[in-house]
């Protein structure tokens, strides 16, 4: 184990970080860790350019016309995309029938085709197709629009549902030091976040040609957004079958 003096850094996704003690897998919790996070990855609505829907409340509409009928590609059940699906079902009503594919790739091309009429992957894997006018997106399922390259603005589904709250199927990235190395680092790294990261051109630009929403926060404001997604997600996977370990045991409560 490397020393906690704050030159090794772990990184990938805080859902991942916050729920390795529900699937039994690392006895590590999301306390043992200072957050920087960088970009979120959120699930897009979007639909076959042959379908009529134009708002997700035409997707809603049919859902509860014509339960079942409506048929959303994802990269697999369980996945995040199939979550988000399930959760605009929960806050809208009717049905639909899931399509599991090997990734994103395959996802994006059923959903071109019209082998199905939507899909909710991530905007990372949808944002060759929505920039290729080859896809309609409707929303994005959280609560921040979305900007990609060569394509409009896609809306949040909040300003369509003002009271949909999904916080675990956003995927909050980036970087993450043990909670107890040296202050003077947390301070430093903090420094940076605010006065390079957040305003660098470059990594803006990545998030906006790759589909993700920049988004570079630390400190207790990475912690909160975390802890929601964390939890949200922690109680789905337990619900589901997909988690052995109660999260209320590993001090994670029920949202």
């Amino acid at each position: 184990m490397p020393p906690h003096d704050g030159y090794t850094w772990a990184s990938g996704g805080v859902q991942d970080l916050g729920t390795y003690q529900v699937q039994g897998l690392l006895d590590t919790k999301l306390d043992d860790w200072h957050l920087f996070l960088i970009v979120r990855n959120a699930p897009v609505l979007s639909v076959n350019l042959d379908t009529p829907f134009r708002s997700p409340q035409d997707v809603a509409a049919f859902m509860n016309e014509k339960p079942g009928e409506l048929t959303v590609g994802t990269s697999g059940i369980p996945s995040t995309a199939y979550s988000a699906m399930q959760a605009f079902q929960a806050h809208v009503g009717g049905d639909f029938r899931a399509v599991a594919y090997d990734g994103d790739a395959p996802t994006m091309v059923a959903v071109v085709s019209g082998e199905v009429m939507a899909t909710t992957q991530s905007g990372p894997g949808q944002a060759a197709m929505i920039a290729g006018g080859r896809v309609r997106p409707l929303a994005v399922l959280g609560d921040s629009p979305l900007t990609i390259e060569g394509a409009e603005t896609i809306p949040a589904v909040t300003d369509f549902y003002p009271e949909f709250k999904a916080p675990g199927v956003t995927i909050l990235v980036g970087v993450f030091l043990p909670s107890d190395v040296p202050q003077a680092v947390v301070d430093r790294l903090g420094e940076i976040w605010e006065n390079e990261i957040a305003n660098s051109a470059a990594l803006k630009a990545y998030a906006a040609k790759n589909g993700s929403i920049f988004s570079p926060i630390w400190g207790e404001e990475a912690m909160a957004l975390g802890r929601a997604a964390v939890a949200e997600t922690a109680w789905r996977m337990f619900d589901s079958g997909a988690a052995a370990v109660s999260p209320d045991t590993v001090g994670i409560p029920r949202p």
